[in-house]
Order: C-alpha cells, then sequence, then structure tokens
C-alpha cells in the first residue's frame, strides 16, 4: 500500500494508470455476493486513496464479472472471461482497449 501511495504522490494523476489484482472498491463485488460473510475478500476499500489522488485509470481483477465505473475523476475498469474453461462472464469484452 506504501508504495502505491508513494507512486501516486510521484506522477502527475491524469496520466496514472494503476493495475492491481484486487478489487479497490466494494462497488466490485458482485450484487449477489454483497453482505457475504466472505464479500470483505473480494475488494479492500482504495476509495479514500482514490478520491485523494485521482488517477485516470484502475484496472483490476480478482472478480469474474465485468465493472466499468468511475470514483471521482477515476475509472475503475474489470473485464475478465470468466471462470476456466467454461469462459462464463456474458458481459466481457473482447478486443476491449482503453485509451489514456
Amino acid at each position: 500500500m506504501e508504495k502505491l501511495r508513494e507512486f501516486l504522490e510521484s506522477g502527475d494523476s491524469e496520466r496514472s494508470v494503476v493495475v492491481t489484482h484486487a478489487c479497490p472498491s466494494i462497488k466490485s463485488i458482485p450484487e449477489r455476493f454483497r453482505g457475504h460473510a466472505l464479500s470483505s475478500a473480494f475488494a479492500s476499500n482504495m476509495e479514500g486513496l482514490i478520491q485523494k489522488h485521482q488517477p485516470k485509470l484502475w484496472i483490476h481483477g480478482h472478480t469474474h464479472d465485468s465493472f466499468d465505473y468511475k470514483i471521482g475523476k477515476t475509472r475503475i475498469i474489470c473485464n475478465p472471461r470468466g471462470y476456466v474453461p467454461s469462459a462464463d462472464n456474458p458481459e466481457f469484452k473482447e478486443g476491449m482497449t482503453i485509451e489514456v
């Protein structure tokens, strides 16, 4: 967490892109799992860090559902194919590219 904070403090937020495995917000917990006893294992609460530094983009994994939303000026994206081998995420956007 400290290295991430140092990175965000040292750069231009308009050009900062963060890529993590962990979800940075509970907004990335699929609705069907919210309130589940293990839902805290899906995401970390990084919203304060995001609000403070406003990186341009935050890409994450860990979940098998797609997400595309904003926290302040920061776009949060997750575009997983789904579980192997079934690739069962109907919202997966093959060929998705992000321009920063």
